[in-house]
């Protein structure tokens, strides 16, 4: 007698389940007797340990790193040490590498992030980490270009050396930047009672940060300008000397011409409104997204 096609084939499933139970039973039997001749089962890793682990092998690639044979590499906005990942590995191995660089007899520096700037507006995804590197006997400081966002096989750039311990015991000391500081957001800011002077500038800063500002002007030079008011306060910014970015704008057109007067001006003007809402502008962003050419050089 032939079984309906449907009976036949959950017959071979339920007898494939039965095999399959067959298959799994020794291993599991084989499991509780190791366990009980002594043999630990081992525990899944916790958030913190995964965590560590994650990390442990995001730096791994930076932990013995070739010395740089080109005498530019690392000290120019052109040729970064590409030391990028996903999302935040790329900041997590520009600390690393700085921490572990020493001077040429292997002594520990002093570093400080003087902040970050684009590239170039065409690439968005590329920003440029900038960091000033003193050491007590040298007489000017370097610095140097990380590129936090692209990996290209990063080197130790000529004049330093570098740890290559797993776990270094003396580093160079780390100094936060004014961009690392905690300031206040600008978007979304409800003002009840205004803009105080002291908020001003503070909103000031954040903008110069998230515009990628602040390699090109200094923060700390921010200064209240007269003509303020409680509605409207300006403040100013000193563009730093030598420019560290090397960012020049290439004009070939009025708005572009524009556009390179007020970046390479001495001072960069950022206003403040106090609102419902406050806001915050500078005429860079007039002509911010006119098209535009720009190129870094030396």
């Amino acid at each position: 007698m032939k079984l309906p096609v449907t009976t036949a084939l959950l017959s071979i499933l339920f007898l494939s389940g039965c095999n399959m139970q067959s298959v799994k039973a020794p291993s599991q039997a084989k499991k509780a007797e190791a366990l009980g001749a002594g043999e630990e089962e081992v525990a899944p890793l916790t958030p913190e340990q995964k965590e560590l682990a994650a990390q442990e092998a995001a730096l791994k690639p930076i932990y013995d790193l070739p010395k740089a044979t080109d005498p530019s590499y690392g000290m120019t906005p052109q040729k970064p040490i590409r030391c990028g990942g996903y999302e935040q590995v790329g900041l997590v191995r520009q600390f690393e590498i700085i921490s572990r660089l020493k001077n040429s007899e292997g002594k520990p520096l002093f570093a400080q992030r003087i902040g970050s700037f684009q590239e170039s507006p065409r690439t968005p995804e590329s920003l440029i980490q900038v960091w000033q590197i003193r050491a007590p006997e040298a007489e000017q400081d370097t610095f140097l270009y990380l590129d936090s966002q692209n990996w290209a096989s990063p080197q130790v750039p000529q004049g330093f050396t570098y740890d290559n311990e797993e776990n270094p015991t003396e580093r160079t000391m780390l100094y936060p930047s004014q961009s690392d500081y905690s300031l206040e957001s600008i978007h979304n800011v409800v003002i009840d009672d205004g803009v105080d002077y002291e908020e001003s500038i503070n909103i000031a800063q954040c903008y110069l940060i998230q515009n990628h500002l602040e390699v090109d002007f200094d923060l700390s030079s921010a200064q209240y300008e007269e003509g303020s008011s409680e509605d409207t306060h300006i403040i100013s910014f000193e563009r730093r000397t030598p420019n560290i970015s090397g960012t020049q704008v290439v004009a070939t057109n009025l708005n572009e011409r524009i556009y390179k007067l007020l970046f390479e001006a001495p001072k960069l003007t950022v206003f403040v409104h106090s609102r419902k809402d406050a806001s915050v502008w500078s005429l860079l962003d007039v002509y911010r997204y006119n098209n535009f050419t720009q190129t870094n050089t030396d």
